[in-house]
C-alpha cells in the first residue's frame, strides 16, 4: 500500500500526541507550583490596582502564563523579585 503525504502526515501528528500531552501536564505543573509560591512569597505586596498580582491563585496563575508568553511583563523595581522571576523565565523557556 502506497502512503499519500497527506497520510504520512497524519501518522506523525497521531505519533506526537503522547508527548505533547506529556509536556502540557508538565507545564501546568510547573505553572501551578511556581504561582503557589508566588501567593505565598508576594501575596498583598504590589499596587492592588494592578491586574497582574499575586492576592490570589487565579490571578498568580494568569500572571504567571503572562509573562511566560512575553504578553505583560509587570514592572517592579524591587530586587527580590527577581530572584523569583528570573529562574522562572528561565525555566519557562526551556519548555
Amino acid at each position: 500500500m502506497k502512503f499519500t503525504p497527506t497520510d504520512i502526515t497524519y501518522q506523525a501528528v497521531i505519533g506526537s500526541v503522547r508527548g505533547i500531552l506529556n509536556l502540557g501536564v508538565f507545564v501546568v505543573f510547573f505553572l501551578v507550583s511556581f504561582s503557589i509560591i508566588a501567593v505565598q512569597l508576594y501575596g498583598g505586596r504590589l499596587d492592588p490596582g494592578s491586574r497582574a498580582s499575586f492576592d490570589n491563585f487565579s490571578r498568580a496563575f494568569l500572571a504567571l502564563f503572562q509573562v511566560g508568553l512575553c504578553l505583560n511583563i509587570t514592572r517592579s523595581n524591587a530586587v527580590f523579585f527577581s530572584f523569583y522571576f528570573l529562574p522562572y523565565v528561565e525555566y519557562s523557556h526551556f519548555m
